[in-house]
Parts: structure tokens; C-alpha cells; sequence
């Protein structure tokens, strides 16, 4: 069976007759790979998981008037940026209770608890050196060490060229270097 690309499967989510087939195919192919990224901007799974899950609500719900893109992919990684950064603002405006609440129920889904209270340290200082840049850096780097992107996949995404992303990845490595060494 031939597999089906994103851009076809996204002009079939106008099809009544195939709609939920091709949400589906689509759901299934990005769903893991975009909580992922969303984890990266809410450091955070639940809040991760609900921020693609409103993604691909929205999607559906606007189905019949989204005009397809050219990269499917670029374009849901866009709305999924967009849409943590939103849920961070949010977020950041509740009380300390619920983030504490969030921070536990976290680290209580990992099973080795040292290694989970050092990968969050260190998490936490990556993620404050990254809020310190500017957003098409933080995401270029974000996209590139985390995503494995290329750097042409990359500059689609962020609409820039691919130079504008080696310097912005540059930037990132060298405030990443001097935060980690000053903690230290």
C-alpha cells in the first residue's frame, strides 16, 4: 500500500466521505513528534499533550475552510509554537499551586528520581538560556537538537533563510555555553 503524503491527506480532511480517515492517518503520524515539541516550550506533559490535542481540535473544527499548506508539516509545528506559547502565558497567570501541582505529577511519572531532579536542573537551565533569545533561535535550536531537523527544514518552518538559521543556532550554543559554565 502506498503511503498517502500530508498534503493530500490534508485536502481530504474536506472530504466528508474520507475526513476521519485522513485526521486520523494524520493525527497518528505527527501526534508524538508534536508533543514533543510542545514540551520544549511547556516543560511540561500534560500541558504539552493539551496543547496539540486543542491543535488538532482546531483543525477539525476548521477543516472545510483551511486552505491546505505547502508544508504540512511546517504548518503544524507553526500552530503548535503558537499555541504553547499561549498556553505558557496562560499558564504562567494561574496561581503557584497548580504549576507546583504540575511540576510533582511530572516528576512522579519518572521512575528513577536523582536522574529525574538532574535532568530537570539541567532542563531548566537550557530552557532559561533559551527564553533569554530571541524566539526564531530558541525554535531553530529547539527544532534542530530536539527534532532532528535539518537546517533547510528548519528555515521553511521559521520562513527564514538557512544561514539566518546556522547563526541563530550559533547564538544558541554560545549563551547555552556561558549559562551552563556560569552555573557551574
Amino acid at each position: 500500500m502506498t503511503e498517502i503524503d500530508d498534503q493530500r491527506l490534508f485536502e481530504m480532511l474536506k472530504n466528508d466521505e474520507n475526513a476521519y480517515t485522513a485526521f486520523d492517518t494524520l493525527f497518528t503520524r505527527h501526534y508524538e513528534k508534536l508533543c514533543q515539541f510542545a514540551w520544549r516550550y511547556c516543560n511540561n506533559k500534560y500541558l504539552s499533550e493539551d496543547c496539540v490535542t486543542d491543535v488538532w481540535l482546531k483543525i477539525w473544527e476548521k477543516r472545510e475552510l483551511i486552505e491546505t499548506p505547502e508544508n504540512v508539516r511546517a504548518y503544524l509545528y507553526k500552530m503548535v509554537r503558537n499555541k504553547s506559547i499561549d498556553m505558557m502565558q496562560s499558564h504562567s497567570k494561574r496561581s503557584g499551586i497548580l504549576g507546583m501541582l504540575d511540576e510533582a505529577m511530572t516528576i512522579a511519572d519518572n521512575t528513577n528520581t536523582d536522574d529525574a531532579i538532574l535532568q530537570g536542573e539541567l532542563n531548566a537551565k537550557i530552557n532559561k538560556a533559551l527564553k533569554n533569545l530571541p524566539e526564531k533561535a530558541s525554535t531553530a535550536f529547539t527544532l534542530h537538537r530536539f527534532e532532528q531537523m535539518s537546517y533547510i527544514q528548519i528555515s521553511e518552518i521559521l520562513g527564514v533563510s538557512v544561514s539566518s538559521v546556522e547563526k541563530y543556532l550559533i547564538a544558541c550554543l554560545k549563551e547555552l555555553r556561558s549559562v551552563l559554565k556560569a552555573q557551574d
